[in-house]
């Protein structure tokens, strides 16, 4: 696999704030059939979803602990929307929606959670699946909020790499400018590649999914971007997935070597909340992403893989080590977070 020629580096933000929308009790006549939608946008993103309530090891679930879940209802009708069972609980909610678009829904939780331990979910609504995950503890002190912040874009934020096999740094800076595309935000990164020539980067967060706004070809195209080519927005991080959770970016048409056809990364999570040391420092709350590069020819039309690179993410601090394979490493050694 041909050597990566720059840092992407990977940031974003998160609010979860579920919009106030129209919800009727399935007691409520008018419709008949049964309603159809998604979990996921257009994009085929899944939609954040807001965690209410207090999960004690233990204590039965009460009318004060539910998830509130984002679906794009395409028809209305009675629904119902539910998840499977983990580690004792789990979620559910009925009713009749009088209206299609984006509505919020309230999924009430019943059990009684069996070990202290992070527990993830897969809620369903007609076709489409998504992951939330709930921290179960072992006191009834409501356990404070936590920002799940894998890469932070705060104004100047800034981090420099370097690469074990090389004297190469790499200065990234979060700048205080905002751009806009695709009826989205995007947070610009300025990258300093020592004595090379620097360039921007844009990346923006929604819910639990960070997204860059770029070429996920890169790899693939020696001489960088094909003429005419436009960069795609594409998700590089979903930070509830649990480990074996994968997604993959939009195909995109490129040139490996001399050979046209298609190009996609899948990506798989290896591993959460663990930590890593680099040096005299040892970070927590890791995960660690492989991207695997997949080629389809014109010839064939059937993906292969073209090699797998993995990248390793803090919480409340971003991207601190790319593994390239062949012990060529690309790592963080100085952060500043504002």
């Amino acid at each position: 696999m041909k050597a990566v020629k720059r840092l992407a580096v990977i940031v974003g933000s998160v609010y979860l704030f579920a919009g106030c929308q129209k919800e009727l009790s399935i007691e409520n006549i008018g419709f008949q059939g049964v309603a159809s939608g998604s979990l996921k946008d257009n994009s085929s993103n899944c939609l954040p979803a807001t965690i209410m309530g207090n999960y004690v090891k233990g204590s039965v679930l009460t009318d004060s602990d539910f998830v509130v879940v984002q679906v794009n209802f395409s028809s209305p009708g009675s629904y119902k929307i539910s998840t499977d069972t983990s580690n004792g609980f789990s979620f559910e909610g009925s009713g009749v929606m009088q209206d299609s678009g984006l509505q919020s829904i309230t999924l009430k939780g019943t059990g009684n959670p069996a070990l202290m331990q992070q527990t993830n979910f897969a809620v369903t609504f007609d076709t489409s699946v998504c992951m939330f995950s709930i921290n179960v503890t072992d006191s009834t002190t409501a356990a404070p909020v936590e920002t799940r912040d894998y890469f932070p874009t705060t104004d100047y934020s800034n981090w420099t790499y370097a690469n074990s096999k090389t004297s190469d740094t790499i200065n990234v800076r979060s700048n205080e400018k905002d751009r806009h595309w695709l009826a989205n935000n995007y947070r610009m990164f300025i990258n300093n590649y020592g004595s090379l020539d620097s360039d921007t980067s844009y990346y923006r967060k929604k819910g639990v999914e960070y997204f860059e706004y770029g070429y996920p070809d890169l790899l693939f195209q020696i001489n960088g971007p094909q003429a005419g080519d436009k960069k795609v927005d594409y998700a590089f991080l979903n930070d509830s997935l649990p480990v074996n959770g994968t997604w993959e970016s939009p195909e995109k048409i490129v040139t490996s070597g001399t050979i046209t056809g298609k190009s996609k990364i899948k990506f798989t999570i290896e591993a959460v909340n663990s930590t890593l040391t680099m040096g005299s420092v040892t970070v927590d709350s890791v995960i660690q992403v492989q991207r695997e590069y997949m080629f389809a020819s014109d010839q064939t039309g059937i993906y292969q893989s073209q090699g797998a690179i993995n990248y390793f993410y803090a919480k409340n601090i971003g991207l601190i080590k790319i593994d390239l394979g062949n012990n060529d490493i690309i790592y963080a050694k100085r952060w500043e977070i504002f």
